[in-house]
């Protein structure tokens, strides 16, 4: 269990389901267990960010929702991004 989580590649709830203990045993045994180090705490604070900026960056569905807003309003799908709104006239 402890290498799995030293590997910084698996989630409790993965070490979990590989050692056949409970989520909530496995967490104490890792809190018990592994030892705390600046290389895991940089490893967090990198996953916490990456995390942050997926989760403000749109997504395909929310680009495409708004693509078809600006359609329906002849604007420039641009604007909908924070870009300068251009007219579109459509004939």
């Amino acid at each position: 269990m402890l290498r799995m989580a030293e590997a910084r590649r698996h989630g409790t709830p993965q070490i979990a389901s590989v050692s056949g203990h409970s989520i909530e045993a496995t967490q104490r045994i890792l809190e018990t267990y592994l030892p705390r180090n600046r290389d895991l705490a940089e490893i967090a604070i990198t996953r916490l960010a990456e995390y942050k900026k997926a989760a403000e960056s749109p997504t395909r569905v929310q680009l495409l929702a708004r693509k078809s807003l600006a359609n329906k309003a002849n604007v420039v799908p641009d604007v909908l991004l924070g870009l300068k709104p251009t007219l579109v006239v459509r004939t």
